[in-house]
This record gives C-alpha cells, structure tokens and sequence, in this order.
C-alpha cells in the first residue's frame, strides 16, 4: 500500500502483494472509499454495516459520492445477527471457518456461527 494515506478494517493481499480485498466495518468516509477505489481498481471492496438499515443508507451514501459505486459492496448484518456476532467474541478470539460470497459458516471461540449478509 506503500503511502497510501488510508489503511481499511481488513486488508487481503495477491501473491505479488497488490491489494486484492478492502474491508471496512461500520462508519467510513466516501472520502476515503473514493480514494481506495481509485487507486486499487483491481480490488474487491466490501463494506459492512451493523443491521439492514445502516447498508441501505451507505449504499445511497456509495452512490452519490463514489464515481465506481458498482465496484463497492455493501452489505448488512441481518437482524439481529450483530449482537450475536458480538456476544462470541473476546479479549482472546480464535476463528476457523469458511466465508464466500455472503455467507459465513465459523467457529468462533468454539462456538458455531453461520450468517447469510444482505447485499445491498
């Protein structure tokens, strides 16, 4: 990333070190998700919101602000599923698991946690 002035929630790299994934969680500037997307065109980016609402409101936010809005998913924490989500984790938190697409199936912190997000 070199001196890129932004650093994101969640960073996945390719084999040559070139940024292949962008994750942001909660609150983000369009700002910043304007510049990352400019700069990293071969980029998936994801960004995810705590409940339906919230992505639906960042989805419009995307489309007005972010020239490349097609190239940025939003998606949501399904109701209810962010509290759980957040009742497993820990001072110490160990994951094992799969996730493709919109779907999460894990282990986290010896507890069974499978979550299906909504795209928005």
């Amino acid at each position: 990333m070199g001196d890129f002035e932004y650093r994101p929630d969640l960073l996945g790299t390719d084999v040559t070190g070139g940024v292949s994934h962008w994750v942001d969680c909660g609150n983000t500037s369009m700002n910043k998700v304007a510049k990352a997307v400019r700069r990293f065109p071969r980029a998936r980016f994801a960004l995810f919101q705590e409940n339906p609402q919230k992505a639906r409101r960042l989805r419009q936010d995307v489309e007005a602000e972010v020239r490349e809005s097609a190239d940025v998913d939003v998606l949501g924490w399904p109701a209810g599923e962010f509290p759980r989500w957040c009742a497993l984790l820990g001072e110490k938190v160990e994951i094992f698991g799969e996730a493709s697409g919109v779907q999460m199936n894990l282990v986290v912190n010896e507890q069974v946690f499978a979550t299906d997000f909504q795209r928005f």
